[in-house]
């Protein structure tokens, strides 16, 4: 169980400043998912950030004073400061020498555009004030961009007229440029498709922005690296013209069906069925589970999964697997989604622990339901899709 050290000190980092904007965000986005405890504390904690710390020591007693906050209080508003970004906390245990300190280091809100693309903010804050409100407040923030002046034409020069990539993409990795929010973990390095790729001549500026969507793509299909490679081969024109859709394509193409000794059968259950899990790609796993190839919109579903969340594709067949069964076989991609965050909010990394965590869920629902009895006597639960969403992810 978490614990307050009273008799610590502790410091601030906040290298931004609010913008008009961001104010806006933080006040009319983030202050109904964290309510007033915690918008407060967020506050005291910028402004704190502006004194000087060799002339005002920071103690948490005091912060605890100023802000009529128990323990209890205090550690509820920074969790949930931390779970929306906003907040990274380090604690150094007293010793000989030092004393007790705490670290917090703060973050700006998310951008309107990233917030409601954003599955799990925009849900949670449509939860919170509901869709009406919600709608205006989408309203607000994601107002069209001004067109350009009637009768104008524009001649702004792009970055790749002016600048050469070929220094920045060789800086394209580092540690010293990180987005903390967003961050999908691959299962191919990028650093190793790009040396792959300038091995067989092919230049890194004809991806623009979406060639982390083909190391994506690459690893969701389980498609060997060489063999992927010459995929993108295949759609770069003599122009040098890269066809990203034409690519995704002959991507999804690659494989189709898994041999029909794989299919349903005795090796479906159990152990077996683990080890399937494990070592086929979604796109096969859609395809055992149908009986046939998987249509388009499941494919767009399972990459919109791999790109917003990063899971693994073992993981991402256990999201299937668990969706299919408790939907009655059917395709909900909301209920899929719902399932797939519920997996990553976790900190949830092996297949195993994906089952386990699941199965528990299912326990833990079966007993705050009410079992109904039918005429012959045997027990049926009583499925209802909308509340098991809600409660998949609670």
């Amino acid at each position: 169980m978490r614990f307050l050290d009273n008799d610590s000190s502790y410091s601030l980092v906040a290298d931004f400043n609010l913008s008009m904007n961001d104010e806006e965000v933080l006040l009319l986005l983030y202050l109904p998912m964290m309510g007033g405890k915690a918008y407060s504390l967020y506050r005291y904690f910028l402004s704190s950030s502006l004194l000087k710390e060799e002339e005002y020591s920071f103690l948490t007693i005091d912060l605890l004073s100023d802000l009529d906050y128990d323990q209890e209080t205090f550690l509820d508003s920074l969790r949930r400061l931390e779970a929306l970004g906003l907040i990274e906390t380090f604690y150094r245990q007293a010793s000989q020498n030092k004393d007790s300190h705490y670290i917090y280091k703060l973050f700006p809100p998310a951008t309107p555009r990233k917030f409601f693309d954003d599955i799990i903010l925009s849900s949670l804050l449509k939860k919170m004030v509901g869709e009406k409100r919600m709608a205006r407040l989408k309203m607000i923030f994601l107002k069209a961009k001004d067109k350009k002046p009637k009768g104008y034409s524009e001649l702004t020069s792009s970055f790749k007229e002016v600048f050469s990539l070929e220094d920045i993409e060789k800086e394209e990795d580092s540690e010293m440029i990180k987005d903390k929010n967003y961050k999908a973990i691959a299962e191919i390095d990028l650093a190793t498709l790009k040396k792959a790729l300038k091995d067989r001549k092919i230049p890194l500026s004809i991806f623009s922005k979406n060639i982390k969507d083909v190391r994506d793509l690459i690893a969701l299909y389980m498609i060997p690296l060489n063999e992927g490679v010459e995929i993108i081969e295949k759609n770069i024109d003599s122009a040098g013209v890269f066809y990203f859709e034409e690519f995704k394509k002959d991507i999804r193409s690659y494989r189709s069906y898994l041999r029909d000794d794989n299919k349903k059968d005795d090796n479906y259950k159990g152990g077996k069925f683990y080890q399937i899990l494990t070592t086929i790609s979604p796109e096969q796993y859609l395809s055992i589970r149908l009986n046939a190839k998987a249509p388009a919109y499941m494919l767009d579903e399972i990459e919109k999964i791999k790109k917003e969340t990063g899971l693994p594709n073992a993981l991402i067949n256990v999201v299937l697997d668990y969706s299919f069964r408790k939907t009655d076989n059917r395709f909900v991609e909301l209920y899929i989604e719902k399932v797939a965050y519920s997996i990553l909010s976790n900190n949830i990394t092996s297949p195993y622990e994906a089952m386990t965590f699941l199965n528990e869920q299912d326990y833990r629902m079966k007993n705050e339901k009410k079992v109904k009895v039918d005429n012959k006597g045997e027990e049926k639960d009583d499925i209802d899709v909308k509340s098991l969403l809600d409660k998949v992810i609670s």
